[in-house]
């Protein structure tokens, strides 16, 4: 997430390993990087296809960084975890 909301987050949620990237980075990439850092690079990854920030690019963008990844259609997830 931006770093901007990083601590937000830390305060209201009871995940403990919240990643920050900043404005200036490529989201995808710190993604990535999150992702392959935590050695899920060939996990099946739940994606909110519904969300405003799933782009089309934005998912061939992920596809391309986590080639061994498998990109699961999880519709809404965003909106029922709120």
């Amino acid at each position: 997430m931006r770093a901007l909301d990083e601590a937000s987050c830390r305060e209201k949620s009871w995940i403990s390993d919240v990643v920050g990237f900043a404005d200036t980075d490529e989201v995808q990439a710190a993604v990535a990087t999150s992702i392959r850092e935590r050695r899920f690079a060939g996990a099946r990854i739940g994606l909110d296809t519904n969300s405003y920030s799933m782009s089309a690019a934005t998912f061939m963008r992920l596809s391309a960084l986590l080639p061994d990844a498998s990109f699961i259609p999880m519709p809404g997830l965003s909106d029922s975890l709120r």
